[in-house]
């Protein structure tokens, strides 16, 4: 299907990029959006990217990321963010909310929840300009709001010409 071939090249990419930098000694960076506890940043580092900074609002997620990240900064409320304050990064990593997208919830409301952030990891995308993006959500994005939500998300990205 489309979107399995769509996926398969993004992760065929990834590899790809993955080699290179172990290949190359390279030390990409990665900046992190709606970080979590850090699992993607665990992976990158791993095999030699260089994290440098955290965007994460929860608390106990903070706690989780200065235990095992100490020397990597952590910003709070990405909505007040000015992002001038942080580095440049190779490669910008996240999943943004998926409550307003997610099937379990039977009440989704996509774009009009308030939760809804697709338009902060945007504006960090057209400031940061990154080299790559690895963007994570539910499988119901392909869905929420009749799939005019995931297609708004492709159009972007086409449109920043990635």
């Amino acid at each position: 299907s489309m979107k399995k071939s769509w996926t398969c090249s993004c992760i065929q990419c990834l590899k790809k990029l993955l080699i290179r930098n172990l290949q190359n000694n390279m030390k990409l960076t990665v900046g992190s959006l709606f970080s979590g506890i850090g699992g993607f940043e665990i992976g990158f580092e791993k095999v030699g990217f260089k994290t440098k900074w955290f965007i994460e609002k929860d608390l106990y997620c903070q706690a989780i990321l200065k235990k095992n990240f100490p020397s990597v900064p952590i910003y709070g409320d990405i909505t007040t963010l000015d992002f001038n304050k942080l580095n440049k990064v190779d490669i910008l990593v996240g999943g943004f909310p998926c409550q307003p997208h997610s099937t379990a919830n039977n009440r989704r409301q996509g774009a009009t929840d308030y939760r809804d952030l697709w338009s902060e990891y945007y504006r960090a995308i057209q400031f940061f300009r990154p080299k790559w993006i690895v963007i994570e959500n539910v499988k119901g994005l392909h869905t929420s709001n009749r799939g005019s939500y995931f297609g708004k998300i492709l159009f972007l990205m086409a449109f920043c010409l990635y």
